[in-house]
This record gives structure tokens, C-alpha cells and sequence, in this order.
């Protein structure tokens, strides 16, 4: 997944899950399920943006393309996360 990906996705996303709760007698403000989302995100996998399981590695294409996919997630949890306040 590139690092657009996500940005073009989650609006997607959030439109009909927000639509589901409203249908289910839910009132809950897509700013808070906008909230919910960045910060559920950050836990699960933010934490996985540094990639300590490979820092042993030597240095090559594959590992930096496999750090900047993890950077550029991280950078749209934070872009998420910043939206929603």
C-alpha cells in the first residue's frame, strides 16, 4: 500500500460507518468517530512505525522501502490524529 492509500480510504470509510451507527439510533459526532479511529490506529500500529525487529539489517532497497511504508503510515495516523481535534 502506498502512502496515499490511506488518505484516499479512510474518508470512504468513515461516511458509511458513521451512517451505520446513525441507523442503529447511535448519535455520535464524526469528529469523535474520526478521534476513535486515529487513536485506535496509533496504538495498533503506530507503535510499529520504528521497525526494531530489522535494525540489525544491512542496509538495501528493500529495507528502506519497507521504513519509508512505515513512515509514511505513521505520518497519516499523526495527520488523522491532528484532523480530529
Amino acid at each position: 500500500m502506498d502512502g496515499k492509500c490511506p488518505y484516499r480510504v479512510e474518508p470512504l470509510c468513515r461516511a458509511p460507518y458513521c451512517e451505520g451507527l446513525a441507523e442503529s439510533g447511535a448519535n455520535v459526532a464524526e469528529t469523535t468517530v474520526l478521534g476513535g479511529h486515529a487513536a485506535s490506529m496509533a496504538l495498533f500500529a503506530g507503535l510499529q512505525a520504528v521497525a526494531t525487529q530489522r535494525l540489525a539489517e544491512p542496509d538495501s532497497e528493500e529495507l528502506r522501502a519497507f521504513v519509508a511504508s512505515r513512515v509514511q503510515m505513521a505520518r497519516f495516523i499523526l495527520d488523522l490524529m491532528a484532523s480530529s481535534n
